[in-house]
């Protein structure tokens, strides 16, 4: 572990066992923390991409500010205390792609994720979530991949929202510039509330329960998430 650290480019922690950081670490373009498990206490802030990897346990952090995207592969649970956010500046191909490129791509229903400008792209056995998500930008999105339960609080973004889980899926109030699209497999879905720009779609095994409102704009019909998870399990009306 270390305390913390700045650089005007890149931050790279790498460790065949744990890897964590005690303190806030800025990076004016990358930061990756790459491990058997990876922790960090302090703030992740980078103007490019923020890249994580738990190759065979969970991650852990505070909170997590990225210019472009925020990629996260964990073999354990990924967890925030805090608030994560992507899509504050330029799209560029940084660590977030090639952790892909290593890790693998979300298949998100039959169809590969991409990282096309402001993505939170996490895919864990387990995720919770803490504070608000984020993601800006012309195509910010956030796509969650759990085998078990993801809970997430307030998540807004100019994108599409996916979660897609295993286990019980509970959010707080989703906002979304195109579609929302929530699917569990062996679990429940819990909604605060959503609005979306295009469609929503849920499926689960469970219960279904909105506490708020649902609202689809009905704005400019774009193939998203939405329509993928209608496709993989259509309704019979």
């Amino acid at each position: 572990s270390i305390g913390g650290a700045d650089a005007a480019t890149d931050v790279r922690l790498q460790a065949t066992g744990a890897a964590g950081a005690l303190g806030a670490v800025n990076a004016g373009r990358d930061v990756v923390i790459d491990g058997a498990s990876v922790s960090a206490a302090g703030a992740l802030s980078a103007g490019g991409d923020i890249a994580l990897y738990g190759r065979s346990g969970g991650v852990s952090i505070a909170s997590a500010s990225a210019g472009d995207d925020i990629v996260v592969r964990a073999g354990g649970t990924v967890s925030a205390s805090g608030a994560l956010s992507a899509g504050q500046g330029a799209d560029s191909g940084g660590a977030g792609e090639r952790l892909i490129a290593t890790a693998g791509s979300l298949t998100l229903l039959g169809t590969g994720s991409d990282l096309n400008g402001g993505v939170i792209d996490i895919r864990a056995a387990g995720i919770t979530f803490g504070g608000a998500l984020h993601a800006g930008g012309p195509n910010g999105s956030v796509h969650l991949q759990s085998v078990a339960g993801v809970t997430l609080g307030d998540t807004s973004v100019t994108g599409d929202v996916l979660v897609d889980a295993g286990g019980d899926v509970t959010t707080g109030a989703l906002t979304a510039g195109r579609d929302i699209a929530l699917r569990s497999t062996a679990g429940g879905v819990s909604i605060g509330s959503a609005s979306a720009g295009d469609d929503i779609v849920v499926r689960a095994a469970r219960a279904i329960n909105v506490s708020g409102a649902l609202s689809a704009q009905g704005g400019v019909d774009a193939a998203g998430v939405g329509d993928l998870l209608f496709a993989t399990d259509r309704s019979n009306l």
